[in-house]
This record gives C-alpha cells, sequence and structure tokens, in this order.
C-alpha cells in the first residue's frame, strides 16, 4: 500500500512538471510570433521605401484661385499704466457696388435707351415724337417740322430726295428675319395727302395689296415695287403700274426680292432692286428655288394663341451642303423701251 501510495505521489509530481513546461513552451511560442511578426512588418516597409522611389521634396506652393478681395487694418490701442499694447487685425470686405441679378442682365435695366430716327439729307434726321408724329430735326439749328400727324401706327419706309413725298406703312407681317409684308402709302409732306401704293386691278383701299418690297426711284416720285414675287414699275405716283416680271411664283421662284437662304445669309435684306442713277434702268436679282429641297420648320407662335394650340410647320426651300443651290440671274430693264439683258452666274470663277 505505501509503495502504491508512493508511486502515485511520484505520478503526481510528474505531471505537474509536464503541465508547467507545456505552459512554458506556449508562453515562449506566442512571444516568437510577436517578435517574428514584428520582423516581417520592418521588412515590408524598409521594402515599400525602397522601391517607392519617392525621395521627397519641396513642397508645392498652394495657388489659390479666389479672387483677392481688399483687406482693412485696424489698430485697437489699450492702454495700461505701464505700456500702450497694439494689436493690429486684418478683415476682408466685400467688392463694392450693387449685385447683379439674371433679370437685369437679360432684361432692359443695363440697355441703352432707343432711339427711332432716319438720317435725312444734310444736317435733317427724321424722328418719331414722343406723341407719335413725324418730324425733320435740323441738328445744327435745333429746329423741328411736322411732316406727318400719327393718326394711326405708321412706319417711315423711303422717302424722296427733297423730302416732299414719305413712304409709309400702316401694318406689316413679319416673313423672316428682314422680310415683311405691308400696306403702303406715300404722304405729300406739303399737302399732307396721301395715295395709296397698290398693284392693278386692286383698290386702294384693298386691305389684299400686301407689298413685299418698295423702292423710290431717283428722282421725281418714280418707284418700284414687288407684289406676289412679281415687279411693277409707276413712272410717277398717278400713273399706272407697269408689270415688269411674270414669272414669279409664291415660294419657288423671286423677282426684285431674295428667297430665304439669300436673304439669311448673303444680303441682309429684303431687297434685290436697284435704279440706275438716272432712273432710266431698273436692275434686278431672280431666284428660282424649283429644284431647291424642302424642309418643313416647326413654327409655335404666341403662346396662349388658339391657333398656335398645335405647332405649325413652314415649308422652306432650303439648300444643304451637298444639295442643289437657288439659280440666280440679274437682269437690266429699261424702263423706256423695256428692252431686258439677263445675265447669268459664271460657271467659273475665274470669269
Amino acid at each position: 500500500m505505501a509503495q502504491n501510495n508512493s508511486n502515485s505521489t511520484m505520478e503526481m509530481g510528474t505531471s505537474d512538471q509536464v503541465l508547467v513546461f507545456t505552459k512554458r513552451n506556449k508562453r515562449l511560442t506566442f512571444v516568437l510570433a510577436i517578435v517574428a511578426m514584428v520582423a516581417i512588418i520592418g521588412v515590408v516597409v524598409a521594402l515599400v521605401v525602397v522601391f517607392s522611389g519617392d525621395k521627397g521634396g519641396d513642397a508645392e506652393p498652394i495657388i489659390s484661385t479666389t479672387a483677392s478681395t481688399p483687406t482693412i487694418e485696424t489698430t485697437t490701442e489699450i492702454p495700461d499704466s505701464s505700456s500702450t499694447v497694439s494689436t493690429t487685425t486684418t478683415s476682408t470686405e466685400p467688392p463694392g457696388g450693387p449685385e447683379l441679378d439674371l433679370e437685369s442682365i437679360i432684361g432692359e435695366a443695363f440697355s441703352p435707351p432707343s432711339f427711332d430716327a432716319t438720317w435725312s439729307t444734310g444736317n435733317n434726321v427724321i424722328i418719331r415724337a414722343e406723341n407719335g408724329d413725324l418730324e425733320l430735326y435740323d441738328i445744327e439749328a435745333n429746329t423741328t417740322k411736322r411732316l406727318v400727324t400719327n393718326t394711326s401706327e405708321v412706319r417711315i419706309s423711303k422717302y424722296t430726295r427733297k423730302l416732299h413725298f414719305l413712304f409709309v406703312y400702316i401694318f406689316n407681317f413679319q416673313v423672316y428675319r428682314h422680310s415683311f409684308l405691308a400696306l403702303y402709302s406715300s404722304i405729300n409732306v406739303d399737302s399732307q395727302t396721301s395715295v395709296s401704293i397698290v398693284p392693278p386691278g386692286l383698290s386702294t383701299r384693298s386691305n389684299e395689296a400686301f407689298l413685299q418690297n418698295l423702292v423710290w426711284g431717283p428722282s421725281g416720285t418714280a418707284l418700284a415695287f414687288v407684289y406676289l414675287n412679281n415687279i411693277y414699275y409707276k413712272s410717277n405716283l398717278t400713273n399706272e403700274a407697269q408689270q415688269i416680271t411674270t414669272s414669279g411664283q409664291l415660294d419657288v421662284i423671286y423677282n426684285g426680292i431674295p428667297d430665304w437662304v439669300y436673304e439669311e445669309e448673303v444680303f441682309s435684306s429684303n431687297n434685290a432692286l436697284w435704279f440706275s442713277a438716272d432712273g432710266t434702268k431698273l436692275a434686278f436679282a431672280t431666284f428660282n428655288d424649283t429644284e431647291v429641297r424642302t424642309m418643313k420648320v416647326p413654327r409655335y407662335g404666341v403662346p396662349g394663341s388658339l391657333e398656335y394650340q398645335y405647332t405649325l410647320h413652314h415649308a422652306i426651300r432650303y439648300p444643304k451642303p451637298g444639295t442643289t443651290n437657288p439659280t440666280v440671274t440679274v437682269t437690266i430693264q429699261d424702263l423706256g423701251s423695256n428692252a431686258n439683258t439677263v445675265f447669268s452666274a459664271p460657271s467659273d470663277l475665274n470669269e
């Protein structure tokens, strides 16, 4: 029995020694693992520094894109029994002046005032008075002479050299940027009487006599006008109008007025009709759009109008790159003999 107890005691002792040894091994393993981890991290950091190639350098200056604002330096003196302490502070102040808003920029706040005037002869200017009258203003004498009393919203169109007659239009309808239709009258400045300018066969009171163009001759009251794409000539206001061309077709063949592309891109005007200096000949251009392809342009009209509840489409002869352009000719008409000479465009720009 005693021997058995001795063996049991020895076994327990041996077991305790093994347990203590095992704990020491685990503690040593843990320490070694930490050391190895630290060493690996150090190696990685060293490799990064070596292979990155970043040797450092001077720092780039910081450039501010913010506009500089004026600074105001103020000095405050604090009284003290022994000394005076000065402190300097810097504050920013926004630039002076009122703020700008979008409405002011796109509106009329910064637009110059308009002035309705037309240069005449010498020192004279035709102006529109505040009450709507048309007046002749002498800029040297600073005097005015009433030409036309404004009984309706008339607009100046053309006038004779000696200012005895004025062309005015009472109502007009815009076609494109420079072209429009209008009812024209000639007003005798001296007698204040008017004569309507209408094509043959139409009454002087007709509301269908919308003219597309009208020009005075260089002398007297001779004039030429365009109606339904054809040219008419009057040797004076009382004579019957003489038809010069008959080939005009709306939206196809234009006499004395440009088609859309020539009005917009070449002439910047609705006029293709010119008198000679002595008034005996008339030169005019003809634009034939027969071979020009048509494009439909949307017209949105006036907001709120029942007519434009649905978008309307207007057909325009619109030449584009690689397509056919209008055919243009220039005619010189002898107004006395009615003989004419037609000039076509050269086939070679060197001609």
